[in-house]
Formats: structure tokens, C-alpha cells, sequence
């Protein structure tokens, strides 16, 4: 498989054939498992470090695993408002440009949950590891 050159950025839409906006108009983000940048290891590793929980106060519940099961991959939208919210903003500094930038280094942990006004609107999904190896083997590219 081709090493992907950044582990966090915006989605290479041209290489992979899709839309280069999503519906406000601004680029699609991504998060790699650190695992899976250099390509997918065979026997492939399924410790990592990304995971996805939900807002829910005091304590958040996870919606996917961190370790060993934890995703290969984050996509996210910002939302209408342009902004990486609540966990999803990496150096936690207002972003006033709305352009979906997200300095700083990720801690790995995402969230998604459902539209709150004037405090969420970023929209993402998750690839699991055994989502993307099944995917992999089909096109005849791993192992």
C-alpha cells in the first residue's frame, strides 16, 4: 500500500475521486492511526491510538475502541461553522478564518455526536482497521 505523507491534513480528494468540499464549502479533513502511515503492516498492528467518544457531561461515552480496535482513519467536516469544535480543535485557539485548519499536534481522540447550536457541528466518520484490510484485500493490494 502507498505511505500516506501526512498524518493528519486534508483529504486528497483528486487521488481518491471524490468531492473536493463538503456541503459549506470547505475541505474535507482526515486523521491517520500513526500505524498505518507508512503503509499497512503485514501481520498488521492493531494497536493505535485514535478514538471517538461523544460529548455526553460529565463523562464522555466512547463510541469506538482506542486500543487494540480503534480506527484507521478519522474523516471530519467542521460544520457550517468552519470551526474543529470542543475535542476536535487540536491547539485549542479560536479559529476566526472558518477555513477548517487545525494546527497542533492531535491527541487522537475525535468527537461526534449530534448537532448542538452555537457549540457543535462538525460531522465525521470512522474507518476501522478491519473495515480497511477487508477493503484492501478485495483490491487485490494487501498483503
Amino acid at each position: 500500500s502507498t505511505p500516506c505523507p501526512n498524518p493528519e491534513g486534508t483529504v486528497p480528494w483528486a487521488t481518491l475521486g471524490l468531492e473536493p468540499l463538503d456541503s459549506w464549502g470547505r475541505q474535507i479533513r482526515y486523521l491517520a492511526e500513526s500505524n498505518f502511515v507508512t503503509g499497512v503492516p503485514n501481520p498488521p498492528i492493531t494497536s493505535g491510538s485514535l478514538s471517538v467518544i461523544d460529548r455526553a457531561t460529565p463523562i464522555p461515552n466512547a463510541l469506538t475502541d482506542s486500543d487494540p480496535n480503534g480506527p484507521a482513519a478519522i474523516i471530519f467536516s467542521c460544520g457550517k461553522n468552519g470551526v474543529p469544535d470542543l475535542g476536535n480543535d487540536n491547539d485549542g485557539t479560536p479559529n476566526p478564518s472558518a477555513d477548517c485548519t487545525n494546527p497542533g499536534a492531535s491527541d487522537g481522540i475525535y468527537v461526534q455526536d449530534s448537532f448542538a447550536q452555537g457549540t457543535f457541528d462538525d460531522v465525521l466518520i470512522w474507518v476501522s482497521k478491519h473495515t480497511l484490510l477487508n477493503r484492501l484485500v478485495q483490491a487485490g493490494v494487501w498483503p
